[in-house]
């Protein structure tokens, strides 16, 4: 079998038995995903130091650092966003499967029909879609479908779908019942998706609180033109520590908030 190379091609979408799946760890920015990156950092940039020195060439100079150092976070969030997308796929994947089982297909009839509903529900250039393209041209190479799910679920690296590939695999492969297999496993990972969903909806609620319980002091900042102490050096001074304590809290917020996240 020939080995990928995926540090090297994943960027091309290049991975995988075929090699050409996608490595759904990874993420290749586009030049209009860059710009997105640098423009958000550059706007908290500018207005961090704005709030703390009041001087507009520092504030454009931390726009400019902030803009740069976005990138790696906005990278993360394309790909949990990306993945988050894969797996709401998947779970009309797994009912797919299960409607053709019901009705006594084979598993290669199965995939077929899967790839039709793929397309009718996320379009052809849809993860989903493609990943089961994927399968069945992988079969009709050679490949077996146990192969091909097992390295569809490494490239993927979401727990939902390793369950459902390791449980497909085993039944398969010990000739037991498909239909009844796959309808409960598919239960049990929908409505724990579902959950999921719940849960991280409720997140995102502390987290939209958390940002604005930050962006209240910019406000007042700007609306009082630089409070009290206005220009002074000793109201500089106080400015980046309260900046800097403001910064601080907000990562605590966020890092409890993720933390929470993960355990979910």
């Amino acid at each position: 079998m020939k080995k990928i190379n995926r540090d090297r091609k994943n960027r091309r979408g290049n991975a995988g038995l075929m090699g050409n799946g996608v490595d759904y760890t990874t993420y290749d920015m586009k030049p209009r995903d860059v710009l997105m990156a640098f423009f958000i950092g550059a706007i908290v940039g500018y207005l961090v130091m704005y709030l703390a020195a009041h001087s507009l060439k520092l504030s454009l100079a931390a726009g400019v650092v902030g803009g740069v150092l976005m990138q790696k976070p906005y990278r993360n969030s394309c790909i949990e966003k990306r993945r988050k997308e894969l797996l709401l796929q998947f779970r009309d994947l797994m009912e797919s499967l299960v409607a053709s089982y019901s009705a006594g297909n084979n598993p290669q009839s199965a995939f077929e029909k899967a790839y039709d509903d793929m397309v009718n529900l996320f379009g052809e250039k849809s993860y989903m879609a493609k990943e089961v393209y994927i399968v069945n041209s992988g079969v009709k190479n050679g490949y077996t479908i146990e192969a091909l799910l097992g390295d569809f679920a490494d490239r993927a690296k979401l727990e939902d779908i390793t369950s459902f590939v390791e449980i497909f695999n085993i039944s398969y492969r010990k000739g037991g019942d498909m239909s009844k297999v796959l309808f409960d496993t598919r239960l049990v990972i929908s409505e724990k998706i579902e959950m999921e969903q719940e849960m991280k909806v409720q997140l995102r609620g502390s987290v939209n609180e958390l940002n604005v319980l930050i962006a209240v002091p910019v406000v007042i900042d700007f609306m009082m033109n630089g409070g009290v102490l206005g220009e002074s050096n000793l109201g500089i001074i106080f400015s980046f520590i309260a900046v800097g304590l403001f910064v601080a809290a907000y990562a605590m917020g966020r890092g409890m908030l993720k933390k929470n996240e993960r355990i979910m």
